[in-house]
């Protein structure tokens, strides 16, 4: 398995910090046109960012966008800013320092993480995730989302994920925004995964549920571990090299600019552009 991406220069943000935000959004739901409350927590250091759609903004909905977000990343930031939103805070004391709710004070308790807010009236302490609260309704409101578009430290891009034999030949592919991560594709191209013996991974792949769900289908994951893994886990650089296979296959499919660089608006119209070049390349 791998996927390729453009991987610019990281900005310059403290790692572990994170910004959170409610925004108001249009969608529909069951073909009723209704306002939706969004919740936004981005990682400035990594570009990341999550979003989830909630029917009102409550306390629920907060702590719940909490978890999720957590979820999603696989860990808990150091340090979060917030506004001086009614859902975390009950009062703000005369030197400045602020009385949590209790919702809010065993949310912080139970994740241990620090909480810092923003200055009343100051929306540009928390400039870079209202603006990514603003630019997440626009995307949302043009459904980038569901085109696999998504802002990573490139910009606007694509992931494109494979999986191939060990003759080049693609068995599958899967387009994801720029800033999903790698492992939550492993699973849609693993249905595809032909009996063998081994299988080559990229480091993005490396969690537990992927490594676990190769073991059941009777592979070997052979995927270099991560630098933050406590206990590495078991990895052969010498059976690795095979890996190139897939390398070659994405370099093959890349001599074609529409391929290269993506001009489709829609996800399924550069999907199939895909499949069509690796099909005149590998099959034909």
């Amino acid at each position: 398995m791998c996927r390729w991406h453009i991987r610019p220069v990281m900005r310059k943000w403290i790692p572990a910090f994170a910004g959170t935000s409610f925004g108001e959004a249009i969608g529909v739901i069951g073909g009723v046109r209704q306002k939706l409350h969004v919740y936004f927590l981005d990682l400035p250091h990594s570009d990341a960012s999550f979003m989830k759609a909630y029917p009102a903004e409550t306390a629920e909905a907060f702590l719940d966008g909490h978890v999720s977000a957590f979820t999603f990343f696989g860990g808990v930031p150091l340090s979060i800013l917030y506004d001086n939103t009614k859902l975390a805070v009950a009062r703000i004391c005369g030197d400045g320092k602020r009385e949590r709710t209790r919702a809010f004070s065993e949310l912080v308790s139970h994740y241990l993480f620090r909480d810092r807010f923003g200055r009343p009236g100051k929306g540009n302490d928390k400039g870079k995730v209202e603006n990514l609260v603003k630019n997440g309704r626009r995307r949302w409101k043009r459904g980038e989302r569901s085109q696999a578009i998504g802002r990573s430290r490139g910009g606007r891009t694509t992931k494109i994920h494979a999986l191939t034999d060990s003759e080049c030949r693609p068995l599958a592919f899967l387009l994801t925004g720029g800033n999903v991560a790698d492992c939550t594709a492993a699973d849609v191209l693993l249905e595809h995964m032909p009996a063998t013996s081994i299988l080559h991974g990229d480091k993005g792949y490396d969690s537990n549920a992927v490594r676990r769900k190769i073991e059941d289908m009777g592979a070997a994951p052979n995927i270099p571990p991560k630098v933050n893994r406590r206990w590495k886990t078991c990895f052969s650089p010498i059976l690795y090299r095979d890996r190139n296979a897939i390398e070659r296959m994405f370099g093959r499919i890349k001599d074609f600019r529409r391929i290269a660089t993506r001009y489709d608006k829609l996800a399924r119209n550069f999907l199939a552009a895909v499949c069509l070049v690796a099909t005149v390349c590998y099959w034909l």
